[in-house]
């Protein structure tokens, strides 16, 4: 194999590994985005706003602020509601 074709199967593996990590940030901002829509809190536009500039970072930021402590509080209700049994 010369360097020449060493070279283009490198940049084949870099190309779809940076497709395949591009699809799963859109996929996971589109989730992101769905879930913002459905849940009901305040805020909703400013976070939509947020999501839509800010891509997958911004989905990011959504998730850990407030998708992570919204299944927190759904988590604590359904454990209390096991242990009443």
């Amino acid at each position: 194999m010369s360097l020449l074709e060493g070279l283009a199967l490198l940049f084949g593996v870099f190309f779809l590994l940076a497709m395949i990590l591009g699809f799963a940030s859109l996929a996971f901002t589109v989730w992101m985005l769905i879930d913002c829509i459905q849940r009901d809190f305040k805020d909703k536009l400013l976070w939509i706003i947020i999501i839509f500039i800010g891509g997958p970072i911004g989905a990011l930021v959504y998730y850990f602020a407030v998708r992570k402590k919204m299944m927190g509080k759904s988590r604590k209700s359904t454990d209390r509601k096991k242990s009443s049994r």
